[in-house]
């Protein structure tokens, strides 16, 4: 039997780390720029399957329709971004060819088992893919944050054409599922089509390389890097999934995603899926103190360095290099960071303990946050 600990080190080295800065603790930074005529680097977070789940299913719950058309919009932008961080080709034919069969490989290692290209017609756009174990879809049927809108996005920019869209249809035989990208009127007969409400947007009130670069007097204060994440055996890897305690499969996602739901949906929906996720996780790990835990997973999952300081009966838990878009911060209520840390936190006693709210402070170069647990 293959040790699960030697398929994520053979994950990170063969996949991950060409893509990736992985050894930074509090940051995940993508070997390619934004585009070509750009500097800056992207920068990534993990996030957990099951939160992505619990936001659809709420959403959707409330908002039917509606919800769907939303939660799309936003994994079309997710897809577009994705593949602009890539920089896929474009130009010619044959560069289109090349670039689908190359992002959707790489996803494979990640949001599926499999990713099998059915069919890439070019003169009528369209693009069939079939996939299996897929991330959010395979268990909710929907996967229209990331899955089902993230293809649509893919397909978007490899066409130059943000009207293009995805449909996905399932196999009742074996469970798997046929996506379908491409104008309107040729995928609308393959199932419920829904159309995109928001283009993309950028951010340029900041410099995001500075922002979101380690900085240059970077000194290791104990924070872990997703290679020591799996270094802990804290991160497991089997076909298609990277695994957080075994269990819970994890997502990357480029930082904009962070601000364009809190931007786009309630804070209160996006707080309870992402404590009711987190509560889950803490329940099963059998940890001494659970907040130094959860500020370790974080820091390796990409969310910044972070320090837990003991004052009397609190503990205080600051993050220095949140990532980072804009200097606006006025509408931003870090919802998922908070229901994050008071979901896992909660889980030691199955107890709710008192927090002070986020409180935040920006540099010329970081963003840094500090809560206060009671």
């Amino acid at each position: 039997m293959v040790n699960q600990n030697d398929n994520a080190n053979f994950f990170l080295s063969r996949v991950l780390t060409k893509i990736s800065n992985i050894d930074i603790p509090g940051f995940i930074i993508s070997n390619a720029p934004a585009d070509k005529t750009k500097k800056a680097k992207e920068r990534l977070v993990f996030l957990p399957e099951d939160f992505f789940v619990r936001l659809e299913n709420s959403i959707i719950s409330k908002d039917k329709d509606n919800g769907k058309i939303k939660l799309y919009s936003l994994g079309k932008q997710f897809g577009f971004k994705l593949a602009v961080l890539l920089r896929l080709a474009r130009t010619s034919a044959g560069d289109i060819d090349s670039s689908t069969k190359y992002i959707f490989r790489f996803l494979e290692t990640l949001y599926a088992k499999s990713l099998k290209i059915i069919e890439i017609n070019l003169e009528s756009k369209l693009l069939e893919i079939k996939a299996s174990d897929l991330a959010i879809t395979r268990k909710n049927n929907f996967g229209y944050i990331i899955s089902v809108g993230g293809c649509a996005g893919i397909w978007a920019y490899l066409q130059n054409n943000y009207d293009l869209e995805c449909v996905s249809k399932k196999n009742s035989n074996d469970g798997t599922f046929e996506l379908f990208c491409g104008p309107e009127e040729i995928i609308s007969s393959k199932g419920n089509i829904l159309i995109a409400e928001n283009k993309p947007e950028t951010n340029d009130d900041l410099d995001y390389l500075k922002y979101n670069s380690p900085p240059l007097n970077y000194q290791n204060s104990g924070s872990f890097s997703l290679a020591k994440l799996v270094e802990n055996k804290l991160l497991s890897y089997e076909s298609g999934s990277l695994l957080l305690s075994k269990k819970s499969r994890l997502l990357p996602v480029e930082i904009s995603f962070l601000y364009t739901l809190e931007k786009e949906l309630s804070s209160v929906e996006i707080f309870e899926a992402a404590y009711n996720c987190f509560y889950d996780i803490g329940t099963n790990c059998n940890v001494n103190d659970h907040i130094v835990f959860i500020s370790q997973i974080l820091s390796g999952l990409g969310f910044g360095t972070i320090n837990v300081v003991t004052k009397e009966n609190q503990k205080i838990i600051a993050f220095s290099n949140y990532p980072c878009i804009t200097k606006d911060l006025k509408s931003t209520n870090f919802s998922l960071i908070k229901g994050i840390l008071y979901g896992f936190i909660d889980s030691k006693n199955g107890k709710k303990n008192t927090y002070s709210e986020i409180t935040f402070s920006q540099t010329d170069s970081s963003l840094n946050l500090k809560i206060v647990v009671n």
